[in-house]
């Protein structure tokens, strides 16, 4: 699938839902917004975009298809892009059932309560909930907000990034107060680790560089079967990866000598390496502002080391099992365990 953009079409961002996505709302970037970030703006409200994620379907409206004009180092530009590649390989694979994209997000919400959560293994400091993230930063300005759930239905990579701008667009147009982050599966790459590392994520890093918004937004990579990536390969594809095993090392003799002494290669490896371990492959959207300001509250060496400490005294037996489950566990199952007390 290619990466360049289509310069001939234009679009608007408009805001997702679970089934006939249209809007009229058109995001206007701030007025303090840098030259680079350019978005095409209608003259009027139209609606440039509709999206049904129930029927895998994405259509480019009357609007869309007879007013283009050109867009270039854009939201839009990328947005319009990938959805007529995904029109375009519409039919190529089955799309995912709404029960099943059901099931991604209820069993992804079950992995952000246990590994995320303060109330779990607490890898994210700054999460309270599965729905509720960007917390404990209020004095710096930071809002608490909602995490947007969303999971694309299809095996294709024109679906994955069609729906991967679309959650960006909503994720700009609701601005850090209304959404604090994505977290969009796509449960039709739970079997493909190589492929998601070695041509997803590297394809995300070109299309968020092409839109000049890497300087908006931070991606991380999570999949079933995520294995950090060897250090040649993360010096030159370093986007939305773990801390290479070396690093993890430097991390842990800086912070905890002893537990460093006592953990091996392989154990260190697997611990790095289930941080970012979620039931469906997931593509995890941030703020980069709030990344930055997070760094001055604690220090990366520090929390990493505090995880990596956390996993290893759990242990890989116990916590695979746990993953394991979540994986395979029925929804209404995933319901129970989730409410349980």
């Amino acid at each position: 699938m290619r990466v360049e953009r289509d310069e001939s079409v234009t679009s608007s961002t408009s805001r997702p839902q679970h089934a006939g996505c249209h809007s009229t709302d058109v995001y206007t970037p701030p007025s303090s917004a840098t030259p680079p970030v350019c978005f095409v703006l209608a003259a009027v409200p139209i609606m440039l975009l509709a999206f049904t994620p129930a029927a895998g379907k994405y259509v480019a409206p009357w609007s869309s298809r007879h007013r283009p004009c050109r867009a270039t180092g854009s939201l839009d530009a990328e947005l319009e892009h990938w959805v007529i590649e995904a029109q375009l390989c519409e039919g190529a694979a089955d799309a995912l059932s709404s029960e099943a994209c059901s099931a991604a997000e209820v069993r992804t919400r079950a992995w952000v309560d246990r590994t995320l959560c303060s109330s779990g293994l607490a890898f994210c400091p700054y999460t309270s909930s599965a729905d509720l993230s960007a917390t404990g930063l209020e004095d710096l300005g930071v809002p608490p907000a909602p995490v947007l759930y969303q999971t694309c239905d299809g095996a294709e990579s024109a679906q994955l990034m069609a729906d991967f701008w679309i959650a960006c667009a909503s994720m700009l147009a609701e601005g850090e107060a209304g959404v604090s982050s994505v977290l969009l599966s796509a449960p039709g790459w739970d079997d493909e680790w190589d492929e998601w590392h070695r041509t997803v994520f590297p394809m995300l890093e070109a299309s968020v560089t092409a839109a000049r918004l890497e300087s908006f937004l931070g991606v991380v990579c999570f999949h079933p079967f995520y294995s950090t990536p060897e250090e040649e390969w993360l010096s030159v594809n370093r986007f939305g990866h773990m801390h290479s095993a070396s690093r993890l090392r430097e991390y842990l003799e800086e912070h905890d000598q002893p537990l460093s002494s006592a953990t091996g290669a392989r154990e260190l490896g697997w611990a790095g390496d289930y941080q970012r371990r979620s039931p469906h492959a997931t593509i995890n959207v941030l703020w980069a502002s709030q990344l930055e300001i997070a760094e001055t509250r604690r220090r990366s060496s520090s929390l990493y080391t505090r995880n990596l400490r956390t996993a290893l005294r759990r242990g890989e037996e116990a916590l695979e099992c746990e993953a394991r489950e979540e994986r395979t566990r029925s929804v209404d199952a995933t319901i129970r365990c989730a409410h349980a007390p």
